[in-house]
C-alpha cells in the first residue's frame, strides 16, 4: 500500500468518527422533532409536533427582551444598559436568529421541562446537513445579546420543602 492511499484512508475514517461524533447528542437522547411555526424572540419559538403545538424556550439562555416590560429594567439594571438598549439588542437577537433559521421549518428539541408559563424548556438543534448540527442555545449566547442563564427546574416543581 503506497503512502497515499494509507493518507487517504485516514482521512475518510477520521470524517466517519467526526460524523458519529457530530450525532451521538441527539441519536443518544430522546428528542422531539418539531415543526417552527413562530419566532417570538431570540429564545422563544412555537412549534408544533405530532399535531400538538408547544412554547418552547431555549435552555442555557436568557435574550434581551424586545419590547419594553419589567423584565427590561432588571436586564438593564443587571448588564448596565438603557432600556432602549435592552430592546434594541433583543430585537437584533431575534433578527440573528431568524436569520439562522430562514432555511428550514424544522428544528430538533431535547425537552427538559416546563417553567412557569408553561414553556416547554429544551435544548433546540438545527439540522443543516447530514453531517452538521447546530446548538441554537449555544449559538444564540456566542453573539452576546442573549446571556448565560441557568433554569433551576426544582424553583417550578410542586414538590414542597421544608
Amino acid at each position: 500500500m503506497n503512502k497515499n492511499t494509507l493518507i487517504y484512508k485516514l482521512i475518510i475514517f477520521i470524517l466517519i468518527l467526526y460524523i458519529i461524533y457530530l450525532h451521538i447528542e441527539i441519536l443518544t437522547l430522546p428528542y422531539l422533532e418539531a415543526k417552527i411555526e413562530k419566532i417570538y424572540d431570540g429564545d422563544t419559538i412555537l412549534v408544533t409536533s405530532n399535531k400538538n403545538t408547544y412554547s418552547v424556550r431555549f435552555s442555557g439562555i436568557d435574550c434581551f427582551e424586545t419590547h419594553f416590560n419589567n423584565r427590561v429594567k432588571y436586564q438593564s439594571k443587571d448588564y448596565n444598559l438603557t432600556a432602549q438598549e435592552v430592546v434594541e439588542n433583543g430585537i437584533k437577537a431575534k433578527v440573528i436568529l431568524e436569520n439562522k433559521l430562514f432555511d428550514t421549518n424544522n428544528i430538533y428539541l431535547i425537552p427538559l421541562g416546563v417553567d412557569k408559563y408553561g414553556r416547554m424548556i429544551a435544548v433546540p438543534y438545527k439540522k443543516s446537513f447530514f453531517i452538521h448540527k447546530t446548538n441554537l442555545s449555544k449559538y444564540m449566547n456566542k453573539t452576546g445579546y442573549c446571556p448565560t442563564y441557568i433554569w433551576n427546574p426544582e424553583k417550578y416543581s410542586n414538590k414542597k420543602t421544608n
